[in-house]
């Protein structure tokens, strides 16, 4: 062991049960600790690296793993800002720890309505100001296994992060009730992941915001993108997607995506497109949108006027909220 800095140490009394019913009792092993505050009943062994600049809660695990640190000052993937739906720029949405859909879509599509834009902008800074620490924390009862480096990331508690390879500046919002599961080969810059939710088997994320119960895995890669609520990925790639409430898988042989709507969602038209074209996908991704965020009025099945998504780029004066 090694400690420099300000190293403050819980007691040590219980054992950890690992897979395959191994027991590791609590303790400090073959680590660096640097500036490191560590609550009760931890294991922290192996670290080949050091760890620095983070608060460690209770009953956390830290094994085989290369280094873990905070770097300067940090707001943990808050701020963000993700080039959605454009990948150009110019409809950027600031991610958050509370972002949801209908505040995304406001801030992407109300670009006709830009002191509305800056005050909600405004609102997202000062949170991100409120969060911005050069401590990081590991939360209660959070592992961390066989990871390569974790720089500038807050881990929320009973989170699993098991053998992956890159995490940086992000935050991973777990809780007891709502685990997250971070796996193998895993590559994560500038994100934050919600509750209940999985990223495993090599997927790659960047400049991405992942909500509630979203699974990833299977090499998915994903950049500048937001998914909310139950969305799945797995075999191929996104970019600058916003995403609802349903189930999208990619087929490399045939570039073909393909989505299926859960039942109890509100139908949005569907359809399989090819790269050849573009003009079906913005089709299906206005229609989501606008089931996302019109609560007075859902795009239901043979109800609602056809949607031109040409027309919204080209005239912000025929946006359904002008005159609400």
């Amino acid at each position: 062991m090694c400690f420099s800095g300000e190293v403050a140490l819980g007691c040590f009394e219980k054992s950890f049960t690992l897979a395959g019913g191994l027991k590791r009792h609590s303790g400090i092993w073959d680590a660096t600790l640097h500036n490191v505050s560590v609550g009760n009943d931890c294991c922290i062994r192996s670290v080949r690296g050091y760890i620095a600049n983070y608060d460690i809660e209770d009953g956390v695990l830290i094994d085989n793993v290369g280094s873990i640190f905070t770097e300067g000052e940090s707001s943990f993937g808050n701020g963000v800002k993700v080039s959605v739906l454009n990948e150009t720029g110019g409809r950027e949405v600031t991610i958050h720890d509370t972002l949801s859909s209908h505040e995304a879509y406001m801030i992407a599509m109300y670009r006709h309505r830009p002191v509305f834009v800056e005050k909600m902008n405004a609102i997202v800074d000062s949170y991100v100001k409120s969060v911005t620490s050069s401590r990081g924390v590991i939360c209660k009862g959070a592992s961390i296994v066989g990871t390569a480096e974790i720089r500038n990331v807050r881990v929320g508690a009973a989170a699993e992060i098991d053998g992956a390879s890159l995490l940086v500046n992000g935050s991973i919002n777990s809780s007891e009730d709502a685990p997250v599961k971070i796996g193998q080969s895993v590559i994560c810059e500038d994100f934050i992941i919600s509750g209940n939710s999985s990223v495993t088997e090599a997927a790659s994320l960047t400049r991405c915001f992942v909500g509630q119960a979203c699974r990833f895995g299977h090499g998915y890669s994903a950049s500048d993108s937001l998914f909310f609520c139950n969305c799945q990925g797995e075999n191929g790639e996104a970019c600058a997607i916003f995403a609802g409430p349903y189930t999208v898988t990619h087929h490399k042989s045939t570039h073909e995506r393909r989505v299926r709507f859960q039942p109890e969602q509100p139908y949005v038209q569907t359809g399989a497109h090819t790269s050849g074209n573009p003009g079906a996908r913005s089709q299906d991704i206005f229609r989501l949108l606008h089931t996302l965020a019109r609560p007075r009025r859902s795009i239901l099945a043979g109800d609602g006027p056809p949607c031109d998504p040409f027309r919204y780029y080209q005239s912000p004066l025929l946006l359904p909220d002008r005159k609400g």
